[in-house]
């Protein structure tokens, strides 16, 4: 996200999303996860701006909208860096049925996102060598002889 977003168009759209979810369609609940941030994803602040106004409509129209910064903080995400890797999908589902099955929660975690996280520490790689079981035996090889003694 370079530039922030055209409030006019856009909040039109979410209307009417909104309009279409309050006219009855859904029968239960209508839960919005809005938790990503721009330091998660390399982004600029003006990501972290437009969400926050697209978070605000969302409330307003009075439906529900979880960030869960610190749980997002924790899922990793795939190596094009938009995704959660795999290895997140068992902790997904449980926060999705956790939130879901639950009773409404309180939207406790409105707030900015946290800070961009350090940079990892560079660790050279390890080299490990094993010896192959066909080579042949490092020691060289002598012969005992009975002469000179």
């Amino acid at each position: 996200t370079a530039s922030p977003m055209t409030e006019q168009v856009f909040h039109e759209a979410w209307q009417d999303l909104y309009d279409l979810l309050g006219s009855g369609i859904v029968l239960d609940r209508v839960v919005f996860f809005m938790g990503g941030y721009s330091a998660k994803y390399g982004y600029s602040q003006v990501y972290d701006d437009n969400m926050e106004t697209i978070r605000r409509w969302t409330r307003d129209a009075g439906f529900e909208v979880r960030t869960d910064f610190e749980k997002v903080a924790e899922w990793r995400l795939s190596a094009d860096n938009l995704h959660w890797d795999v290895e997140m999908n068992r902790d997904l589902a449980d926060y999705w049925c956790r939130l879901l099955l639950n009773a409404r929660q309180d939207p406790v975690d409105i707030g900015p996102p946290p800070p961009a996280p350090a940079p990892p520490i560079f660790t050279p790689p390890v080299y490990v060598a094993t010896p192959r079981l066909d080579a042949p035996s490092p020691v060289a090889a002598t012969s005992v002889s009975g002469e000179g003694n």
